[in-house]
Formats: structure tokens, sequence, C-alpha cells
């Protein structure tokens, strides 16, 4: 729409005046004569944009919709993963508790672990971080040191009944003394379709749980 200026027909007579040309058609908006005006809102040469909103608002209410599912999928998503590693830390601490009370209990060595080295991501605290393994007699330092007076630990040769913290200081690995019992288990929770095709491209989402639970038989 765009205004024109030219003349018009009033009362038998062409004027000039201000008008609104729409779809190639003009249309009086202003006639000024000199003993009359005539107006025109030129808002009443509009073309209607009924066919043009109710476009645009099924667009909106189809982006909605799939913004919608996606909240719910990814909450299903999310409470699948969830559900499938409470099952998988639930079962594996009863088979380390069951193995930890038998006699003689399996005893498996875990590793003494000094710190953690970024994996690809170069990134802390994810996935594919690298452990960083030391000497396990550093623990043997550790628990030496936390009497005040080495000459102490000689008040245990004394006792009736061993005792579980001369246990810990008598070897020179401590950690052989706890016993550990090392159970690991993983599984693969499948990914819905319209999680891999608009968010998370991978067929399925590897869930592992790895638990240490230390022997209390003839220990504690």
């Amino acid at each position: 729409m765009s205004l024109v200026i030219g003349q018009w027909p009033l009362g038998g007579r062409r004027v000039s005046g201000v008008g609104c040309r729409v779809s190639g058609a003009a249309h009086p908006l202003s006639l000024v004569t000199r003993h009359s005006s005539l107006v025109t809102p030129c808002s009443a040469f509009r073309v209607p944009h009924s066919a043009f909103r109710s476009g645009q608002a099924m667009i909106e209410l189809m982006g909605g919709l799939l913004l919608i599912l996606l909240v719910v999928v990814g909450t299903l998503q999310f409470l699948d993963i969830a559900w499938v590693h409470s099952a998988i830390d639930s079962r594996i601490r009863g088979d380390a508790g069951v193995v930890a009370i038998s006699s003689p209990p399996y005893v498996d060595q875990p590793d003494y672990i000094l710190t953690w080295q970024e994996g690809a991501d170069g990134q802390r605290l994810t996935a594919d971080d690298r452990k960083v393994t030391g000497q396990p007699g550093v623990l043997y330092t550790i628990v030496d040191n936390s009497a005040a007076d080495p000459a102490d630990w000689a008040w245990f040769a004394q006792l009736s009944r061993p005792s579980s913290l001369d246990a810990l200081h008598t070897p020179l690995v401590p950690l052989s003394a706890l016993g550990f019992i090392g159970i690991r288990q993983s599984h693969d929770v499948p990914v819905r379709q319209i999680i891999q095709d608009l968010v998370y491209n991978k067929a399925s989402v590897h869930v592992s749980e790895e638990v240490w639970l230390p022997i209390t038989k003839n220990l504690y």
C-alpha cells in the first residue's frame, strides 16, 4: 500500500487530493475542495491479513507442540537413565555385601589413585578422565603418622584381642588388610528416536557403576 496524489470524482466534477494505492487500485484518502473536505481513513482499504495470520499461528502452534514434546520425551529419557543407574547400584551393592560377609571372602585389590587427568575433552570430572595411580605403601605412611608418638603403636601388642586399627598398621599395604570387594556392572540404555533425530545422535547411553566394599567378617 502506498500514497498517491491525483484527481478524484466528487459531485460530478474532479478534485485534487491524496489517495491510497492498494493492489493496483487507488482510493481517495483526503479530498479537498473550496467548501469542504472528505477524509477517508486509509485503513479502510487495507488488504485483510487473516490468511497470513492463520498460517503464522499454525507455525507457532507446531513449534510450541514440538518443544513440549521434546521436554516430555527428554524427561522420560532422563528417568530411564536414572532408573537403570539406581537399579545397577542396588544390585551390585547387594552382591558385594554377600561376598564381603562370606568365609573366606573373595578379596580384590583396588588401585591407589593419586589424582585424575583430563581426557580428550579437556574437562575434569568427566567420563573420559584418566586415573593416575601411585604406590599403595603411601597409605601406610598416612596410617603410621596418625599416632602422635610412633611408640604408641606398641600398646596394641598388649591387648588380649586383635585390633582392627593395628591390622591396618602392621602390613606395608593397608589396603590388603581391608580386603576390598570390587564389583562392576554396566548397561546400555536405548535412546528414543526423537531424541536421536533432534538432540543426541547416539543409539544408546552407556551407564556403568563400580562399587568397593571392605570385608566385615573377622575384622570389625
